[in-house]
């Protein structure tokens, strides 16, 4: 009898495949069902995975192909050549297009295609940026199409009126504005206010030279989303976004929030520490240079950072608000607040010693840390990391598993004594050494080896100091 797996373990081996293209290119050869799948899944999306892997440039004739003819008369494509013509409709797999890829994509082939001699060229542009273009390609698709759109990432200016007209589904949307434009503000908040389950909003407004006030998209959020928002990311560039800490206590209102990140944010009107929020959903917290304007800045950000972990479900914290002195406080009181985190974030430099002395009394505090960062706060200066050596091998989570270490700055002489000391329950470390050269990687091959850790790989970036990324299976 022929040996068969029950069409459930089928599709579980399939849905932990999704992202695996080697091997989804090696299960079609297996058998027609196996190859039905697998097809099914590497065109799910076929313009978004690696070029240099798949040299995807090499399907543009596939997708051509299934135009309908009259289309092909339109843009005066004729005898395509395929290979082996298809027996399935590809196209009819794909759920999800970028169509920046797609245009670079399109370039490959037609430079592969046309064969293009250099020497006979006087000059080529191709502007697969201009707005205008994709203005016009998005007036002729039908408006029935955008009602099935459930995922949009969006860097652009004129067609998010023909999303907020059509587009109701959406439950994932991601802007990334290169330059702020104030307009955005309203055209995004029209375009939330119409979907019926906002689940994911990502938001990076650009950079602007005065300050951005969001309190429309707020609170459109807390009108329309109350119930669906899991995750929130606000950030933007130059001066930042101002939000009054009125609009936190809004947000407090998505009473689903499992993830907030907060980027170059300045809040504004805090008054007496009387907070009015709860988020007893927050399982994910980022807050990345979030500043504070009041009487005592620094004591009413700490307060206002507090209040957000208390009483949440935290289990991921990464905590860089530009705090000076008082950082030192908001860490020590970590544990307090989150004792079930997993992966913890924090900054140190020269002006933080205190800061890492509170570091090194909080760890072994943590039962289930299995990411542990400690990065270099900006503008300072890195601490010497040899003399935390013993202290560090001493209380870190056995259970850890990632541990970056940029904030601390080691010697050539001691790198073998961290690895010793440090390494030996870890799948991946990032460090800082003063110079990097073949000796080290001599040193780190070497003690892999004696602890029988098998190295997938070593990634060194040398700027003014080399930092060391060293991964093991």
């Amino acid at each position: 009898m022929t040996p068969y797996l029950p069409p459930e373990c089928l599709q579980e081996i399939f849905i932990n495949l999704v992202d695996d293209i080697q091997t989804l290119h090696s299960i079609i050869l297996v058998n027609k069902l196996w190859y039905e799948n697998g097809i099914s899944i590497l065109w799910r999306k076929p313009f978004s995975y690696d070029n240099d892997w798949n040299n995807l440039y090499k399907i543009i004739p596939i997708y051509l192909y299934f135009l309908s003819k009259e289309t092909k008369d339109e843009l005066e494509i004729h005898e395509i050549s395929i290979p082996i013509k298809p027996s399935i409709n590809y196209i009819s797999f794909i759920r999800e297009l970028d169509l920046y890829n797609l245009l670079m994509q399109l370039c490959e082939w037609m430079i592969d295609h046309l064969e293009i001699t250099m020497g006979n060229m006087d000059g080529i542009v191709f502007d697969y940026l201009d707005s205008e273009y994709f203005f016009d390609i998005f007036n002729e698709v039908p408006s029935n199409w955008f009602t099935k759109i459930s995922k949009l990432e969006y860097d652009g200016q004129h067609l998010l009126k023909k999303f907020q007209e059509n587009a109701y589904n959406i439950n994932s949307l991601s802007f990334g504005f290169h330059t702020f434009i104030p307009d955005f503000i309203p055209s995004i908040s029209s375009l939330i206010s119409t979907q019926n389950n906002l689940v994911d909003l990502d938001l990076y407004l650009g950079y602007n030279d005065s300050e951005i006030i969001i309190f429309e998209i707020i609170l459109t959020l807390t009108t329309n989303c109350v119930h669906s928002l899991k995750s929130l990311s606000l950030a933007s560039g130059g001066n930042g976004i101002v939000q009054n800490v009125k609009e936190l206590e809004m947000l407090s209102r998505c009473n689903h929030l499992e993830r907030l990140q907060l980027r170059n944010v300045e809040f504004t009107n805090y008054n007496n520490n009387n907070f009015l929020f709860e988020f007893s959903n927050l399982t994910s917290l980022e807050l990345f240079d979030v500043r504070m304007v009041s009487q005592n800045s620094e004591e009413d950000l700490v307060n206002l950072i507090k209040q957000i972990m208390k009483n949440s479900k935290l289990i991921s914290l990464d905590l860089e608000p530009f705090i000076g002195d008082k950082y030192c406080n908001l860490v020590e009181s970590i544990p307090h607040h989150c004792s079930n985190l997993t992966e913890l974030t924090l900054k140190i430099n020269d002006t933080y010693e205190n800061t890492m002395v509170a570091i090194l009394t909080i760890l072994p505090l943590f039962n289930n840390l299995r990411i542990l960062r400690i990065t270099e706060d900006w503008g300072g200066i890195q601490l010497d990391g040899d003399i935390y050596i013993n202290q560090l091998s001493l209380i870190l989570p056995n259970q850890l598993q990632i541990f970056n270490i940029t904030g601390l700055l080691f010697s050539d002489e001691h790198l073998n004594l961290f690895l010793e000391k440090c390494c030996s329950n870890l799948k991946q470390v990032v460090l800082l050494l003063k110079y990097y050269d073949d000796k080290h990687e001599q040193i780190i091959k070497s003690y892999s080896l004696e602890r029988n850790k098998v190295i997938e790989d070593i990634f060194v970036s040398i700027d003014s100091r080399s930092e060391i990324t060293i991964n093991w299976k």
